[in-house]
C-alpha cells in the first residue's frame, strides 16, 4: 500500500504486520480522538508490525492497551514516529526509524518489557504528560531502556521514569559529543541529558549507562568527548549506580556558581579512551558506593576535591595529578598501565600532614608503571 490509515478502534490478534510505501513512500496512521487499539486477550502473543518505506511516517492517535495490552509493538522502519496518547505494552516497544520519535502520552510497559530505540535523530517525551514505567519480569528477566538518538529530551514530571533495569542512553552519531547534567560550556551540539531530566529517574533503577561501552568495559574506540556538570552541593544529579564513557572525559567547573558540584547517591565510574579531567567536586554517598576513574591510554588531572563513601580507584595509562582524595575505605592509584612511563603527583598545596598528598583513607595504594 501506498499508505495505511486505520480510522476508528482496532483489536491486535497474533502477530499482525502492517506495510506501507511498498511502491513509494507510504504513511501508516492508525487510530483518531478517542479510539484505542488492543490486543484479543487470548493465549497467542499480539503483537504489531509497522512499515512505513521510503522515508514514511507512523502516527498512532489511538490509546494503545486501552483494556487488554498488546504483547508487543515493533516499528520495524520509518522516519518521523509520533505516539499521541498513552502506551500500554505487555512487552517490548521496539523502535527503529531514522527521523523523529514523539510521545505525548505516558508509556507504561509490563511483563518485563523493554523500551529499545534505535538510529533515531531525536526522542522527545512530553514534559509534563509522559511518564515511563517499567514494571514485571520476563523469565525473572526485568525490562531496560535503551534509546540510540543524537537529541534527547526526557521527561521533568514528578517520578517521571521507573523501572528495576538498565538505562543506556548513547548519541547515533558514535562520535557526537556528550553533555550530562547541564555543565556550563556546553556547545550546543551534542547529546544533552539536563539536570532535570536526570533528577526524576527512579531510584530502583540497576544502573545508568551513559556513552559507549565495549564488549570489555571500556569506552569504545570512536566514541565522542563527555562533558559533565551537576546540582546544587547536598542535592544528588544521579541516585542509581552510573557509568560515563567517551573518547575523554571532564567533569566541569561551574563558573557561574560555586555551589555546584557532582554528587551522586550511587557508585560512580568515569572511564575515557584518553584523558580525565576532575575540575570540579566529586562527591559520592551511600555506604560502600565507590569512585572508580579510568583513563586508558591518557592521564587523570584532579584540580578540585573528590570524596566517596566508599573506595576510591584512579587508574590512568600515563600519569595521575592527585587533588584531594577522602574516603574512610581504600584509595588505589595506578599510573602508566599502558606500558609508558607513569607518574603520580600532587597537585595540592595543602598536604595532609605526614603524607605526600592530600589524601585521607583507611589505605593508600598508589603504583607508578614503567
Amino acid at each position: 500500500y501506498d499508505s495505511i490509515i486505520i480510522d476508528g478502534n482496532a483489536l491486535n490478534s497474533g502477530v499482525v504486520e502492517l506495510t506501507a510505501g511498498t511502491g513509494s513512500s507510504g504513511n501508516i496512521i492508525l487510530g483518531t480522538g478517542a479510539s484505542y487499539l488492543d490486543g484479543n486477550g487470548d493465549p497467542v502473543s499480539d503483537i504489531l508490525k509497522l512499515s512505513a518505506l521510503g522515508g514514511g511516517n507512523v502516527t498512532i492517535d489511538s490509546t494503545i492497551g486501552q483494556t487488554t495490552p498488546l504483547d508487543g509493538l515493533h516499528v520495524v522502519e520509518a522516519n518521523n514516529v509520533t505516539f499521541e496518547k498513552d502506551i500500554t505494552i505487555s512487552g517490548d516497544l521496539i523502535i527503529d526509524a531514522s527521523g523523529d520519535i514523539v510521545f505525548n502520552g505516558d508509556l507504561n510497559l509490563t511483563g518485563g518489557g523493554s523500551l529499545i530505540i534505535s538510529g533515531a535523530n531525536s526522542v522527545t517525551f512530553h514534559a509534563a504528560n509522559s511518564v515511563i514505567t517499567l514494571t514485571g519480569t520476563n523469565g525473572g528477566a526485568v525490562g531496560n531502556i535503551t534509546i540510540v538518538a543524537d537529541n534527547l529530551a526526557l521527561p521533568v514530571s514528578s517520578s517521571a521514569a521507573t523501572g528495576s533495569g538498565i538505562v543506556t542512553f548513547v548519541p547515533l552519531t558514535q562520535n557526537r559529543a556528550i553533555e550530562v547534567g547541564s555543565p556550563d560550556g556546553g556547545s550546543g551540539s551534542a547529546l544533552e541529558i539536563t539536570t532535570a531530566e536526570l533528577a526524576l529517574l527512579g531510584t530502583g533503577w540497576e544502573a545508568l549507562v551513559i556513552g559507549y561501552k565495549d564488549s570489555d568495559g571500556t569506552a569504545l574506540a570512536g566514541s565522542g568527548p563527555v562533558l559533565i556538570g551537576g546540582t546544587a552541593r547536598g542535592s544528588n544529579l544521579v541516585v542509581v549506580p552510573t557509568e560515563i564513557y567517551g573518547s575523554t572525559v571532564s567533569v566541569a567547573n561551574f563558573a557561574s556558581d560555586a555551589n555546584k558540584v557532582l554528587q551522586l547517591a550511587g557508585p560512580l565510574s568515569l572511564v575515557a579512551l584518553s584523558d580525565i579531567s576532575l575540575n570540579n567536586e566529586v562527591v559520592v554517598t551511600g555506604a560502600g558506593n565507590d569512585l572508580t576513574v579510568y583513563a586508558e591510554t591518557g592521564q587523570i588531572v584532579q584540580t578540585e576535591a573528590a570524596a566517596a563513601a566508599g573506595a576510591i580507584a584512579l587508574t590512568a595509562g600515563t600519569n595521575i595529578q592527585v587533588y584531594v582524595l577522602e574516603t574512610a575505605a581504600d584509595i588505589v592509584l595506578t599510573a602508566g598501565v599502558m606500558g609508558s612511563s607513569g607518574a603520580i603527583s600532587d597537585n595540592s598545596s595543602a598536604d595532609v600532614a605526614g603524607t605526600d598528598f592530600n589524601i585521607i583513607s583507611s589505605s593508600l595504594v598508589a603504583s607508578a608503571l614503567s
